[in-house]
């Protein structure tokens, strides 16, 4: 009798994997908070060892994409696709608060900060801004 050889990813089956509606959660609550294409592929950057197998790849690629439309794009989709086929509000468009993040040293800045207490911050000095930038000033 022949022994039949399995892919690595099915003889490792302790790590427990995110499900779909756990990345359809992070993407909304992920547009809906932040509403940046730096906060998608953040979240796509740690959840992309985590998500299932067949899914690695697109998270690692989402997490890559150099063009900020093509992110929001993505990831409004997936919320899209998500909703639609669980049946919370099928047909209705996903509303997302798009925020454009505030630039320094001409490039975007960066979320930082514990939860409650978000800011942006410059990558190249000690710059930050509130998150509500455009209504601060």
């Amino acid at each position: 009798m022949k022994a039949v050889t399995l892919p690595r990813w099915l003889e490792r089956s302790a790590t427990p994997r995110y499900d779909n509606l756990y990345v359809v959660t992070v993407f909304t609550l992920v547009l809906r908070i932040h509403g940046t294409a730096a906060a998608v592929r953040n979240a796509a950057r740690h959840m992309r060892d985590k998500v299932r197998v067949e899914h690695r790849q697109k998270m690692a690629n989402l997490a890559q994409t150099p063009s900020d439309d093509q992110v929001l794009r993505t990831a409004n989709a997936i919320v899209q696709d998500g909703t639609d086929a669980m049946g919370i509000l099928p047909g209705q468009p996903f509303e997302q608060r798009l925020q454009d993040a505030p630039r320094c040293h001409y490039k975007s800045m960066h979320l930082a900060g514990e939860p409650g207490a978000r800011h942006w911050k410059c990558q190249h000095c000690q710059h930050t801004k509130p998150i509500n930038w455009r209504a601060a000033g």
